[in-house]
């Protein structure tokens, strides 16, 4: 790795340095990592949810941050891209995969077709590369829906045509993606070998982030 930890400086969490955590111990290494997540990501997002739905916009970038993240845990991939968020969603939450009943256009002449492409291109990326969501997407309460497509006519393509507008309850997607993380930290503590292989995918990604080799280290 082009980058490595000073362990007896740096800090893994709060209060907690690499040289107070036994790496040997995988099992604790697990609990460090649910603790770091937590804090990140879980913690705020608890806070926002709340307080009040006048924070649904950053409670929604918390859910896209959420679902790069372990989808990258998941996979053992280095990096993010619009295929792994895309893959991870449609098997970790089916409902977001379905197909849009009508295809929404871009300018560049593609179409996004599902309701993962609207999260992906019109959510996550709106929100971290544009500062805001796109046009045909937003953010509303649905009762415990994730998604939905509104039924009034909200957005419209240059030509005064109609465009799809699809809404996004960040709520709901929060609730679920906590179950999913929450799920996955049991399976990497499940002694089972049919979880080996979801260990070694965590244990790569482990290591390209935090430079720690975990390889060698049994559950």
């Amino acid at each position: 790795m082009f980058y490595k930890p000073e362990n007896k400086n740096r800090f893994f969490g709060r209060g907690v340095r690499y040289t107070n955590i036994k790496w040997s111990d995988f099992g604790q290494v697990v609990q460090q990592f649910r603790s770091r997540i937590h804090e990140w990501y879980l913690k705020p997002g608890d806070e926002l949810q709340n307080a009040s739905w006048d924070y649904s916009f950053t409670l929604m970038a918390i859910d896209c941050l959420l679902i790069d993240t372990l989808s990258q845990y998941w996979s053992g991939n280095k990096k993010s891209s619009q295929a792994l968020f895309k893959r991870y969603v449609a098997e970790k939450i089916p409902d977001l995969a379905a197909n849009l009943p009508t295809p929404i256009n871009q300018p560049n002449g593609a179409q996004l077709t599902t309701f993962a492409d609207v999260l992906y291109v019109g959510f996550r990326c709106g929100i971290l590369h544009e500062a805001h969501v796109s046009l045909f997407g937003g953010l509303a309460g649905l009762g415990g829906k994730l998604c939905d497509v509104d039924t009034d006519i909200c957005t419209r393509y240059q030509d005064n045509s109609v465009c799809p507008t699809v809404r996004m309850d960040p709520t709901a997607i929060f609730s679920k993606l906590k179950s999913l993380f929450h799920e996955y930290m049991n399976e990497l503590l499940d002694p089972h070998r049919s979880k080996n292989q979801l260990r070694s995918k965590f244990k790569k990604k482990f290591k390209q982030s935090f430079g720690i080799d975990l390889s060698r280290f049994q559950l």
